[in-house]
């Protein structure tokens, strides 16, 4: 038994060498906004031409716009910083966006999100808050 044993690390001390190394990282990304949707803020926010309300929930409003996911993203990369909107961060996945934007009084957060089907769909999910008093002062 102890020659087993001994003939097993034997083989696993001559084979470490050879296996191979692998690496691999998760992350996890947080941004808050107020748990209630703020209409003073979610009223004068952009809609890509033709976007369809949804609904209006605790968590803000949502829509569905015609046009696919990259269009959608575009339209906010532009649409925001003309009305004062800085971005803080950007999020891509394959059917999926998520944008966080800053204006130094609202914080908003832009989830877009790609449609099953055939037609290009994106659903749009408008999050707003109050902006963080430390970004402010930046």
């Amino acid at each position: 038994m102890r020659t087993t044993a001994l003939k097993l690390l034997f083989a696993i001390l001559l084979l470490a060498p050879l296996a191979e190394a692998r690496s691999a990282s998760f992350g996890i990304g947080a941004t808050v906004v107020s748990g209630r949707g703020d209409s003073a803020h979610l009223d004068p926010l952009p809609l890509p031409q033709g976007s369809q309300a949804m609904r209006t929930d605790a968590a803000g409003r949502h829509h569905a716009y015609a046009g696919s996911l990259d269009e959608a993203s575009e339209f906010y990369r532009q649409a925001m910083p003309a009305d004062g909107y800085r971005l803080l961060s950007e999020r891509h996945e394959t059917s999926m966006r998520q944008q966080v934007w800053d204006n130094g009084v609202a914080r908003v957060v832009v989830q877009l999100q790609a449609a099953l089907g055939s037609a290009p769909m994106t659903r749009i999910s408008l999050q707003a808050g109050k902006a963080s008093p430390l970004l402010a002062a930046r």
